[in-house]
């Protein structure tokens, strides 16, 4: 048989087998195609059993590599500072940035990182509304619907007057149903790009190229979450108005973390049910609390679960001067 042919003919016969195919029923399709039964037979078992193969080496590698990361985990924590995420009064200079958070994949909490952004101190709601009173801006609603409302979130888009978005969540709304997040790109759309001039880089890290790739908005009230996931870029969140409260955890636990779907976890952080996810026992939350004006330097696989404490507006920002574009392999 045509080596092409094999390989078109053994696609079909896994896309089948995942679909719930009995071998009766492959020999049947494998016959349409022109193949005797002992033939058709022998493709089969040939092809499962090399898909067995190729998922127990995937498997093996994925034990290997979830065992390093124990395993620097565990020598990690040998070291008196374990477990301590730097809490800083005022930004680093470029290079101590650089030496010792970005290129070492460190968290650092930076008390008034406002202050690098003076304009931006002023956002508050009335202020929002009051620059861009006609604006009309996409949100994110009814996300109690669904248990799984960031992996469906095409499904969440709604759009309304700023002011009606204002007076609903300044008013009558807390909880998670409303939320302007990331992935509604308000500041780039016409209404909210007056906000825009206000953002300024910050010398030797944050470059002045903003983009709807390397700045978003987060404005909702308060009790919005942001579910337990890591993002594929370094960030720099900025805590603009009210306070929040992140969950962060390690990537080297990510053996703890039950990462089914890509870059999401299972496990909901504040309410684990340790009978479905009994690894995540194991895991070692960070928490943390940004008031107004703080910042948190999140680096890239670092996983974090982030709820509002108050009606809340932050910015991340991605564009880094140093390298921010790493390819990473989505499950």
């Amino acid at each position: 048989m045509p080596v092409d042919r094999e390989a078109r003919l053994v696609a079909a016969i896994l896309e089948r087998k995942r679909a719930g195919k009995s071998d009766d029923e492959l020999a049947s399709i494998l016959a349409d195609h022109g193949l005797e039964a002992s033939a058709a037979k022998v493709l089969i078992t040939r092809s499962v059993k090399a898909a067995l193969n190729d998922h127990l080496h995937v498997t093996r590698r994925m034990r290997k590599l979830e065992s390093l990361l124990e395993i620097l985990r565990v020598m990690k924590n040998t070291s008196a500072t374990r477990g301590k995420i730097d809490d800083l009064r005022c930004m680093p200079s470029p290079s101590q940035f650089l030496d010792l958070y970005y290129s070492k994949n460190k968290p650092v909490v930076i008390r008034g990182l406002i202050s690098q952004f003076p304009e931006i101190a002023r956002w508050t709601p009335d202020n929002i509304l009051e620059r861009c009173r006609g604006a009309e801006v996409e949100v994110m609603s009814d996300r109690s619907s669904s248990s799984d409302y960031e992996r469906d979130r095409e499904k969440h888009r709604s759009r309304m007057r700023l002011a009606e978005y204002v007076d609903r969540i300044s008013k009558n709304d807390t909880g998670n149903d409303l939320y302007i997040t990331a992935h509604n790109r308000c500041l780039f759309e016409h209404g909210l790009s007056p906000l825009l001039s206000d953002l300024r880089s910050i010398h030797g890290i944050i470059s002045d190229q903003f983009c709807p790739k390397t700045v978003n908005l987060w404005f909702g009230p308060k009790g919005t979450v942001t579910p337990l996931h890591h993002d594929t870029k370094n960030i720099l969140l900025v805590q603009v108005y009210g306070r929040k409260t992140i969950k962060l955890i390690s990537p080297m636990q990510i053996g703890s973390l039950y990462n089914n779907y890509s870059v999401y976890s299972d496990v909901d952080p504040e309410n684990p049910d340790l009978e479905a996810f009994p690894r995540f026992a194991d895991a070692t939350p960070h928490d943390i609390t940004l008031n107004s004006g703080d910042g948190l330097f999140i680096p890239i696989l670092w996983w974090h679960h982030v709820r509002s404490l108050d009606v809340s507006i932050s910015l991340s920002l991605s564009g880094f001067v140093h390298l921010n574009n790493v390819a990473i392999y989505d499950i």
